[in-house]
């Protein structure tokens, strides 16, 4: 009798213990978030900023050619996270003046994928194709054995090139030319849109190489700052170049 009892015990002990066990794997893995998701959470943080911009500037009449309306809009948007609007600030300011536009990131396993990416581009027939392609870069890139730091840094810019390039196929009503006559959609891709969208292209690089380089995602606030602001600059500079 004394050794059922003493099984028993045990038994239930062990069943105890295999509970606590599996509850604080639980609890762990909810604490810890997938890395997948935080890029999904800066994909969607840019893609509300674009889109909450892209929506004043139409409802004012306006393109991203206005740039004093872009940042006013800008502020709007940002309006209860002043550091995520000074990221943008200078992003913005420093894409209109080119100097992020003429950005390079000296880094032997960046530059290879940032060139193909560029050869991507380039062979391109329409902005679906570009859409699809830098999708599977990510994917690529996300299942490689790189250096974290470089990783991130590559995901961070091509999630936010593909979200920039969604957008503006989906917002040609508010891009402009340099006489801030809306651009022709007929054919938009081959006449203008791989013009442009390697200049919002080089804007994302360099708002990220030059504010949120060697940092794994530290503020996804900030960083979607600095991103929306290469992009919106980078759409404005278009204006003139394309």
């Amino acid at each position: 009798m004394f050794k059922l009892k003493s099984k028993l015990i045990i038994a239930v002990m062990v069943m105890l213990g295999i509970t606590a066990f599996m509850s604080c794997e639980k609890e762990e893995s909810a604490s810890e978030p997938k890395v997948e998701n935080k890029y999904s959470e800066l994909a969607l943080l840019v893609k509300n900023g674009l889109e909450d911009i892209g929506q004043n500037l139409r409802e004012q009449k306006n393109t991203f050619d206005s740039q004093n309306i872009v940042i006013l809009a800008a502020e709007q948007h940002f309006s209860d996270e002043p550091k995520a609007y000074d990221a943008f600030l200078t992003a913005y300011e420093k894409t209109i003046d080119n100097s992020y536009l003429k950005s390079t990131v000296n880094n032997e396993v960046i530059n290879p994928v940032i060139d193909e990416i560029e050869l991507g581009l380039i062979n391109s027939s329409s902005s679906n194709e570009f859409i699809n392609f830098l999708q599977s870069k990510f994917d690529e890139v996300s299942t490689s054995e790189m250096q974290l730091e470089n990783k991130d840094f590559l995901l961070q810019y091509i999630i936010s090139y593909k979200i920039s390039i969604e957008f503006i196929d989906s917002n040609l009503d508010i891009i402009a030319n340099q006489n801030g006559q809306l651009k022709s959609t007929q054919g938009w891709w081959d006449s203008w849109g791989r013009c442009a969208a390697g200049i919002v292209g080089g804007a994302g690089l360099g708002a990220l190489g030059g504010g949120a380089a060697g940092s794994v995602i530290p503020v996804l606030g900030t960083t979607a700052g600095l991103i929306i602001g290469g992009i919106a600059g980078g759409l404005s500079g278009a204006a003139a170049s394309c």
